[in-house]
């Protein structure tokens, strides 16, 4: 047996038969290997795009990623964001969209000393984006078995676009080139091959869902994809920060209005039926209002569930253009809190073309945040993707514990508010935040991240007095608590210090000095803890039924190690966390001899937080 050739470092990976299902590019089912076809970025296959006519403004076929799980048959499908190409006028988006696609509009000739773009756009890798996309059940509890589907965005104009024939436009370097508007049939092309080809035609639930550009996409396509499915099959659509309001700016103009009025002559949205059809026979002269979610919202036949902040960090400075936030440190004039309160008042009125309809939801918050039912894009300098879960890395960056309470004083988050309204939680369905102006205590905007802190938790060696005992940490976020002498105390975590309350000898403050494979803290009384960190180092097996060996190398309690890219993590006692790369910083708890035999020997077993368990093997 290979098994027994490893050395005292090999692990290997092992997934509970039917689990969530789908590390890397396989799928274990019953102890069965089942190949899958994806991975990071994945094209449609020409012929598929042909058959639909699918092309991203380029003339490339549209990308998606993919987690299977074959043994699931309900499917998250989130639709990608990332603004438009638009403008007052058709000349205006077409330079827009030309930029966009890494063209030049109006064509010419000659040279540019510009760097070549193929015209693709940003794209992240794999399904698995934080939030409702999550593997992780501590923060997707609902769906996180489900089979998901992230749709990459390449035509600028929400996924309804479509136009025959292309637009003559030219490289940087001034070669003739073609620009084409296929956003619904890039839709159609993706869905279609879902169904015919990776399983999604046995599908018995969907929820297609989408964030910011892409949540105005779920108004756009929602109806169209249940003419698209099998009948029967349960459809919703969450779309998050998608309900942008048709607005004045505070200087009394509809900039954003005209945007698309003037980028719909180029996107030809209306033209083609790329958006809701009753809408469109209802506005015969006004066709541009069926480009906008307000107008749309009352036409939508599937039920419906809308994630959006009254206060939406993208809203206020590109629809009501008013640059002031109020902060801790910055206060907003009396004329400035009138017009942003008058903008959350357009927000609720707005949203009863959703709510007053009993199938559909709604979560309107009173956050400065953007997206919030994903986390991949919280590395930015605003709140977007921040609040899903408090365990979210995005919530802990900005501080976040976002949370409405509802009429029966139930305090729910984002995700809590969606499950519960999924499984038919009428008095959870429509959340409505109350507060007004920026008051919400569970999401206090600092103008910036909060500050970072240090991870204390974990298994401690306390020195007090001469008595060594230990001490289990236990945080979230910056604070947490421990128990000594049965009581509870808290702390508040630093950068690299921790302060605890009056209870622990009325209170002391520690300053920890990581070291290698011990950290330690010095207390302000003199006393010493001592935190080991275990050490995960060594080669790993990525399923015991096929050997590909991934190597860890840990110095200290740092370390990485490369699964089709390289993965940073810490560990903190017998707890180890990856890198956002790797399944949104998946973290994992090690638990030494756990008395599993294989091959007559003992075993390590790392257990991940998506239930995934890995094992070493102790001896040969």
């Amino acid at each position: 047996s290979n098994l027994r050739a490893m050395d005292s470092s090999t692990w290997h990976r092992r997934q509970a038969p039917n689990r969530l299902a789908m590390l890397g590019l396989t799928v274990l089912v019953s102890h069965k290997l089942i190949p899958c076809c994806v991975g990071q970025n994945v094209p449609l296959p020409q012929e598929v795009a042909d058959k639909y006519g699918a092309k991203c403004l380029n003339g490339a076929p549209p990308t998606y990623e993919i987690t299977r799980n074959v043994s699931d048959t309900r499917w998250v499908l989130f639709l990608e964001g990332g603004g438009w190409c638009f403008g007052s006028n058709a000349n205006q988006t077409l330079k827009s969209c030309a930029g966009r696609g890494g063209f030049v509009w109006p064509p010419h000739a000659g040279t540019s000393p510009q760097i070549e773009n193929d015209g693709s756009l940003p794209q992240v890798g794999l399904a698995d984006i934080g939030g409702v996309m999550a593997q992780d059940p501590t923060i997707n509890p609902d769906f996180y078995a489900w089979n998901k589907v992230f749709i990459h965005y390449c035509d600028g104009g929400s996924m309804g676009s479509s136009r025959t024939n292309p637009i003559p436009v030219s490289t940087k370097s001034g070669q003739p080139a073609q620009m084409w508007m296929r956003g619904r049939n890039n839709f159609d092309a993706v869905i279609g091959y879902l169904q015919s080809t990776l399983g999604m035609g046995n599908a018995t639930e969907v929820i297609l869902s989408g964030g910011s550009a892409g949540g105005l996409a779920v108004f756009y396509n929602l109806d169209h994809l249940a003419t698209l499915l099998p009948q029967g099959v349960r459809l919703t659509g969450f779309p998050d920060a998608g309900f942008f309001l048709d607005a004045l700016t505070v200087d009394g103009s509809y900039v954003y209005r005209q945007n698309f009025i003037g980028a719909d002559p180029v996107w030809n949205v209306t033209g083609s039926g790329g958006t809701n059809k009753k809408c469109l026979a209802a506005y015969p002269s006004e066709s541009w209002k069926c480009l906008m979610a307000p107008y749309l919202a009352e036409f939508i036949d599937t039920p419906i569930y809308v994630m959006n902040s009254a206060y939406d960090a993208y809203q206020l400075p590109n629809i009501l253009q008013e640059s002031c936030v109020p902060t801790p440190s910055t206060s907003c004039t009396d004329i400035q809190k009138a017009d942003l309160q008058a903008y959350r008042a357009q927000m609720i009125a707005n949203i009863t073309a959703i709510t007053s309809k009993s199938r559909n939801g709604a979560f309107i918050d009173t956050c400065f945040v953007h997206e919030q039912n994903v986390n991949y894009c919280s590395g930015q300098g605003m709140p977007n993707c921040v609040g899903w879960s408090p365990l979210s890395t995005g919530s802990k960056k900005w501080g976040y514990t976002t949370a409405i309470t509802l009429a029966d004083g139930r305090s729910l988050t984002p995700q809590q508010a969606f499950g519960a309204y999924y499984r038919g939680d009428t008095a959870a369905a429509v959340a409505i935040d109350q507060h007004t102006y920026f008051d919400n205590p569970t999401c206090h905007y600092l103008g910036k991240p909060v500050p970072p802190c240090t991870d204390f938790s974990g298994p401690w060696s306390s020195d007090e007095k001469g008595q060594t005992k230990p001490v289990e940490l236990q945080q979230t976020g910056c604070s947490g608590t421990f128990t000594v002498g049965g009581a509870i105390i808290t702390y508040t975590a630093g950068t690299s210090t921790i302060t605890t309350d009056k209870a622990d000898n009325g209170g002391r403050t520690g300053t920890l000095k990581a070291g290698t494979l011990v950290d330690t803290i010095t207390w302000s009384d003199g006393a010493v803890w001592d935190r080991q960190c275990a050490d995960f180092s060594g080669d790993w097996i990525d399923n015991p039924h096929w050997f590909t060996p991934v190597h860890f190398v840990q110095t200290g309690c740092h370390g990485t190690f490369t699964s089709g890219k390289t993965v940073t993590y810490t560990v903190h006692g017998n707890t180890l966390t990856a890198s956002q790369n790797f399944f949104s910083g998946l973290s994992g708890r090690l638990v030494i001899g756990c008395g599993r035999l294989v091959i007559g020997s003992t075993e390590d077993t790392i257990v991940w937080s998506n239930h995934a368990e890995w094992e070493r093997n102790h001896t040969v």
